[in-house]
């Protein structure tokens, strides 16, 4: 974890030392004879060269410094596991597809919806559903919630999902 920090700490301060290396070549090619004097001739072009090597810089600094959270976010986006040999990543699309598959099984039901949220070591599910007319919604959703937990132990090794399950809408022949 400190080694962490500290390729974090030398990677901040890099690239804000590059930065002010771009602000200052911008700066030398606007005003080059406020460090050079007046004796140096300094052509258009060369001016021009450098005010684009000191943009690029200072564009390829910031870049830089906000890719570490770019790179994070899409790390929210899988729930992660440990394992013997490394980690194992578990992508929220992978759940959704499981959670689909889990409520075409069921008869009388059908998804409108699902939304899925990992919050630490836990997972969050939350159905909309259909169900038909003919069948009991707190026995139906019971069974379901039953099966889900017992899919997402088994395929992914899910222990901890809370499950939110609303009822949208009955209809005649929902599958």
């Amino acid at each position: 974890m400190q080694g962490n920090y500290r390729n974090r700490s030398l990677y901040v301060v890099g690239t804000l030392l590059l930065t002010v290396l771009g602000l200052f070549t911008v700066f030398c090619a606007l005003h080059p004879d406020f460090f050079f004097g007046k004796e140096i001739e300094y052509l258009f072009w060369k001016r021009i060269v450098t005010l684009c090597a000191g943009l690029y810089l200072v564009a390829f600094s910031l870049y830089l410094l906000l890719s570490p959270f770019k790179k994070e976010k899409d790390i929210e986006n899988y729930l992660i596991r440990k394992t013997e040999s490394g980690e194992l990543r578990i992508s929220q699309r992978a759940v959704e597809n499981i959670v689909q598959k889990c409520v075409q099984l069921q008869e009388g039901l059908s998804l409108s919806s699902i939304e899925t949220a990992f919050k630490r070591d836990e997972v969050e599910v939350s159905l909309c559903i259909t169900v038909s007319e003919n069948v009991s919604i707190p026995e139906i959703v019971d069974n379901l919630q039953k099966n889900l937990l017992a899919q997402l132990k088994t395929s992914v090794g899910i222990e901890n999902a809370k499950l939110i399950v609303s009822v949208s809408e009955t209809v005649n022949d929902a599958v």
